[in-house]
């Protein structure tokens, strides 16, 4: 046990290398609560400010309100979930978590973002397809005599000359 039950550091001598409970003070439970509520009072502002066209942030609405909401996960997940004080193989999965996060948003942003930016010429109907190749046969066939190739040695009249000897 600590000597000092508040103590913040993240080396605790009387720890000797084993993780237990980190007590953090009353006064940073606080400030990490205020802050908590600052930025969620930011939030629910900047969303009136939108609805009411006093501000106008379009595009990065979504972003802005992403990236506060993370300040916040980051928040509680550094002091009230003691991360912070924890393992550092645990604070490097936390932040691997909100890389794929991020990728996983973007992904997202690219599927919706753009999706009405691309003509639909590709989109041919099977029906339409297939009813082309079937007329590409059809005509095909048509021109296909007009293409034979005409031997330039025709065979000899058996009746007059008699039958090729054999080989």
């Amino acid at each position: 046990m600590a000597d000092h039950p508040h103590d913040t550091s993240a080396h605790d001598p009387a720890d000797h290398g084993h993780h237990g409970h980190h007590i953090l003070s009353s006064g940073i439970l606080l400030k990490v609560f205020g802050a908590l509520i600052f930025l969620t009072i930011l939030t629910v502002v900047l969303g009136l400010m939108e609805r009411s066209g006093t501000i106008h942030l379009g595009a990065l609405s979504v972003p802005v309100a992403l990236g506060i909401a993370g300040v916040k996960a980051t928040l509680v997940a550094m002091f009230f979930m003691a991360l912070k004080y924890d393992n550092k193989v645990n604070a490097l999965a936390f932040s691997l978590s909100l890389v794929f996060l991020a990728v996983f948003f973007i992904f997202t942003f690219l599927d919706t973002g753009f999706r009405d930016t691309f003509d639909e010429r590709s989109a041919t109907a099977i029906d339409e397809v297939e009813m082309q190749e079937l007329q590409l046969q059809q005509r095909t066939q048509e021109l296909q005599p007009a293409f034979e190739a005409q031997p330039l040695v025709l065979p000899g009249d058996t009746a007059l000359i008699g039958a090729p000897p054999a080989p």
